[in-house]
This record gives structure tokens, sequence and C-alpha cells, in this order.
């Protein structure tokens, strides 16, 4: 189900933002990709998808169909 991916997800999320970058683009290596979420449709596991995200400080862009 929805529910038991989250945590997945959030971990991949957490592990995405810290793969190291080209050295030539940052002194020490290691940079911060950006991660935002964008919500299109959804229920009710959308609206935890989106507290974990908002938790873990990542920004959320709800987009109104």
């Amino acid at each position: 189900s929805a529910d038991s991916v989250l945590g997945i997800r959030a971990e991949i999320e957490k592990c995405s933002r810290r793969l190291n970058m080209d050295a030539s683009n940052d002194a020490s290596g290691d940079s911060q990709i950006p991660i935002v979420l964008v919500v299109v449709e959804g229920g009710p596991s959308t609206c935890r998808t989106i507290c974990q995200a908002l938790q873990s400080d990542t920004p959320v862009v709800v987009v109104k169909v």
C-alpha cells in the first residue's frame, strides 16, 4: 500500500539530497540536490506524504487543476 512506502520514499529523498556532485562545482565535492514535492491530485495517503515532506523540510508545491 501507499502507506508502506512512505518511509522508504523519505529515505530515498534524504539520500538523494546528499549525493556527491562534481568536485569542480564545490571545493568539498559535496553538494545538496534540491528536492520539492509537487502535489497535483491525491487522497489520504497524499496528505500523509505532505506531512512527512514538511517534517523533513522538503518544500511542497500544490497545484490546483
